[in-house]
């Protein structure tokens, strides 16, 4: 994830979603920085979730 957003880094607010029950992803994510800012339910027959997690990059000028 470092390398991809250190080469990318012009890019200031990086998104992605991952599987609600993916407990390690969260602790993953959030360690680098990432917070929760949603959910969704592709199927609203269905429970399966997603949760959106988020980054902004702030750099000092």
């Amino acid at each position: 994830m470092e390398l991809i957003e250190n080469e990318y880094s012009h890019v200031p607010v990086w998104n992605l979603v991952t599987p609600y029950k993916a407990y390690r992803n969260h602790h993953f994510y959030e360690k680098l920085g990432y917070r929760k800012v949603g959910e969704v339910q592709p199927n609203p027959d269905n429970d399966f979730k997603v949760f959106e997690y988020q980054k902004v990059l702030r750099k000092n000028t």
